[in-house]
C-alpha cells in the first residue's frame, strides 16, 4: 500500500545554514511537528513490523538551488509529527530517498510512503 502526504515547505528558520536565535528555531521545529502531526493523522495506517521505506519529494517555492541533505535536516520535525502521529518510532523510516520535484507555488514536500 502507497501512502502519499503532501506538507509544507520547511520554514527558513529551520534551516542548518540560518542562525536564528535558538528559542525562534525551536517554535519553528514545534510548529512544524504540530503541523504534520494534524496532517498526517487523517490518514489511518496499519504498519507491519520492520522498516518502512520512504521517499520524499520536495517541491521547492521558487528555482533557487538548494542542499538535498539541507532540506532533509530542516524536515526532523516534519518526520517526528508524522511518526508520532501513526504511533511508530522514527527510526523505522529506512531507507529515505530524497529527490527534487518541479517547483510548486508556496513549496511542498511530499512524502510517499510504502507500507
Amino acid at each position: 500500500m502507497m501512502i502519499q502526504l503532501n506538507l509544507p515547505w520547511p520554514p527558513k528558520e529551520l534551516s542548518p545554514n540560518n542562525r536564528t536565535h535558538y528559542q525562534r528555531k525551536a517554535k519553528a521545529k514545534a510548529k512544524q511537528r504540530s503541523d504534520c502531526y494534524l496532517l498526517a493523522k487523517q490518514v489511518k495506517v496499519n504498519f507491519p513490523a520492520g522498516n518502512i521505506p520512504i521517499t520524499i519529494i520536495f517541491h521547492p517555492p521558487n528555482k533557487i538551488k538548494r542542499d538535498l541533505d539541507n532540506l532533509l535536516s530542516s524536515c526532523k520535525g516534519m518526520l517526528d509529527g508524522v511518526a508520532d502521529s501513526w504511533g511508530i518510532d522514527d527510526t523505522r523510516f529506512r531507507p529515505i530517498t530524497i529527490d527534487f520535484g518541479p517547483s510548486v507555488k508556496g513549496g511542498s514536500v511530499v512524502l510517499n510512503i510504502n507500507s
